[in-house]
């Protein structure tokens, strides 16, 4: 019982801080019974990333990552997610927190600061990317996809409470000609 309210605060937690878009997909009818398409997304001709959507092209089981990026802004993305991936990983928070964007509409940088301060007197969560690509880039948005193991221990007895694999994708947004994070979209991997 213990595991599960952990695993639920936990996940609550991860949440929280990933400022998830709030884009309103079932305003377009796919996906429903009537159209004849999965409900994935994407139709059953362009099972790619459209502007706007969240998503990436995978070939011969690898994500493809997008030609289009100049070295110095893939430099700076790149650069960018190990900042926000280590600075979780470190529990320095003003640094995680420097990383997100103000622009999206979920994002609440005190809500999360106190979310992050409570959750990390409780547990030691670890981030780990893997499979790191640009999966979609314009001037002002990119979108960096990755493999993301966590791992989750609980501080007093040192348990480990949950381990879990998935795809994530993380959106960044151009804030004053730096890269912040906006949302990102997890899809854990079946068990």
């Amino acid at each position: 019982m213990q595991k599960k309210i952990a695993l639920l605060v936990v996940t609550v937690f991860l949440l929280v801080l990933t400022a998830c878009n709030k884009d309103d997909a079932s305003k377009d009818n796919q996906g429903s019974v009537n159209d004849g398409e999965s409900s994935n997304g994407y139709g059953s001709i362009d099972h790619g990333v459209d502007e706007g959507k969240i998503g990436f092209f995978m070939q011969n089981g690898a994500v493809e990552e997008v030609a289009n990026v100049p070295s110095k802004e893939k430099e700076e993305l790149l650069n960018i997610f190990t900042l926000y991936m280590d600075s979780f990983n470190n529990k320095d928070i003003e640094t995680f927190i420097g990383t997100l964007s103000d622009q999206t509409k979920s994002s609440n940088k005190a809500a999360n600061r106190l979310e992050l301060e409570k959750n990390f007197k409780l547990y030691d969560v670890k981030r780990a990317a893997t499979d790191i690509v640009i999966a979609s880039y314009s001037a002002d948005q990119a979108q960096v996809y990755s493999t993301m193991d966590t791992t989750v221990m609980e501080l007093g007895s040192g348990e480990v409470l949950e381990e879990s694999r998935g795809k994530q994708v993380t959106v960044f947004v151009k804030v004053d000609e730096e890269w912040k994070v906006n949302s990102i979209h997890f899809v854990p991997n079946e068990k």
